[in-house]
């Protein structure tokens, strides 16, 4: 990291590797719509308190010298490959937080230990926590500092339950006080969550009866999916009246029933509105087995 920062490309190459593979597997998280929001909150890194001088012969460049050369912080970008992601889908669900202390007037300043220029500052001087051994003391370092602000972002989500993780990201920053420090503020952050607009839910409703009888079907599995996505965002089954209900946010949805014994029922391009009755929906009974196999049958299969 020191050596990426001062500009070698070994070490540049080492971290966009990592950066770009990472990147990967959360755009396939933030794709998938059956898995939560998530924000990662990361610490920015602290000074390197080793010396370095410069060496033509290391893949790096540089070499640690024992009693000379250079040390000191890096720019978050290359604190870790959490920093050095730049697809801006990803980043958006990324803080990178650095370190203040208190001075003895009460102002802030940037701790000798962060690293430069991260999204946010928090208190990371001095913090009491908890050390090896069963036993408490206070630590320094933006391991410190990264904490609360995950704490804060718990409470904007609490708050508001319905905002995406880049939503919390962006209500972090925004809300951050002491001009060039940046610092992270709890109270701004959770009321300026509560005035976000959570989306209008919708009311789905429906009964599913056997076709030709139309007798009530109970123990149908209702999966919802939305359009252009195969993963499942709902789910239900109908009662013993074969009424099903959901409540779902408006937009529009394909909804697949099935049953065993029964041929699957799918309804497609669904648009909810503020709330939508699909009346009534008949499947009907198999009466020989589907693709030659058994299982799904309302007559017994034959014996082997």
């Amino acid at each position: 990291m020191f050596a990426a920062d001062r500009g070698n490309t070994y070490a540049r190459a080492s971290l966009d590797n990592l950066a770009s593979e990472m990147t990967s597997f959360l755009s396939e998280i933030i794709q998938n719509d059956a898995i939560d929001e998530f924000l990662i909150v990361a610490s920015a890194g602290n000074t390197n308190s080793k010396n370095f001088i410069s060496d033509s012969s290391s893949s790096l460049g540089w070499r640690e010298s024992a009693d000379s050369g250079q040390s000191g912080n890096v720019g978050s970008f290359y604190g870790s490959y959490f920093s050095a992601i730049t697809n801006a889908t990803v980043r958006s669900r990324i803080v990178v937080v650095g370190s203040i202390g208190l001075n003895s007037d009460g102002t802030y300043y940037q701790a000798e230990s962060s690293n430069r220029n991260p999204d946010a500052f928090a208190p990371g001087r001095s913090i009491y926590s908890t050390l090896p051994s069963n036993n408490y003391g206070l630590m320094s370092g933006t391991s410190m500092a990264a904490p609360h602000v995950s704490g804060v972002a718990a409470m904007v989500w609490g708050a508001n339950e319905h905002l995406s993780g880049a939503d919390v990201k962006n209500i972090i920053l925004n809300t951050c006080t002491d001009g060039d420090l940046n610092i992270v503020n709890a109270n701004s952050a959770v009321k300026e969550s509560l005035n976000e607009t959570t989306p209008i839910l919708a009311t789905i409703t429906g009964a599913v009866v056997e076709q030709g009888t139309n007798t009530p079907l109970s123990g149908v599995l209702v999966e919802v999916t939305k359009v252009g996505s195969t993963a499942v965002v709902a789910s239900t089954t109908t009662n013993a009246s074969g009424y099903l209900l959901l409540v779902e946010p408006n937009t529009t949805y394909n909804l697949k029933f099935t049953k065993a014994g029964y041929e699957e029922q799918t309804l497609a391009n669904v648009n909810v509105g503020d709330t939508i009755d699909l009346g009534s929906i008949a499947m009907a009974r198999f009466t020989t087995a589907p693709h030659g196999r058994c299982g799904m049958v309302a007559l017994p299969c034959p014996k082997e």
